[in-house]
């Protein structure tokens, strides 16, 4: 795909593409016949503290990935919902002040949850938090 670390891949439903995390943070896509390579989410949207701590995940038609992104001036991840062309701007479908994670595509793409610390025990102080399905 290229020199950078690739990580996370993931089959689009047809099969013709992959999704990965580049050097840990960014989003691409990279098509198997045309050999193109494609920037979903820039590296500033993203931060990695471990393995597996970044998500992403394809719409059943293809056409868009839910993605968990960095807040623009807070270091809180939203849930957003960005076009597999490139060409788009991430939708934020969460806007909270709290952490939102593990975006996924249910019911056939009818849905989407992921979990929120918006409600319950709150975790301002750093002493835990609880977390619900939204």
């Amino acid at each position: 795909m290229n020199d950078k670390e690739s990580f996370q891949p993931r089959y689009s439903p047809d099969g013709n593409e992959v999704a990965y995390i580049e050097d840990r943070t960014a989003i691409r896509i990279y098509n198997i016949k045309t050999k193109e390579n494609r920037l979903i989410m820039p590296a500033e949207k993203s931060y990695s503290y471990t393995d597996g701590d970044q998500w992403f995940d394809w719409s059943p038609d293809g056409k868009y990935l839910l993605v968990q992104f960095l807040q623009d001036k807070a270091w809180r991840t939203q849930i957003g919902l960005v076009e597999t062309t490139g060409k788009g701007k991430i939708m934020d479908l969460s806007q909270s002040a709290y952490e939102n994670a593990a975006p996924k595509w249910m019911m056939s793409g009818k849905m989407m949850i992921w979990s929120t610390t918006k409600h319950g025990m709150k975790n301002h102080a750093s002493h835990g938090w609880q977390s619900d399905v939204y």
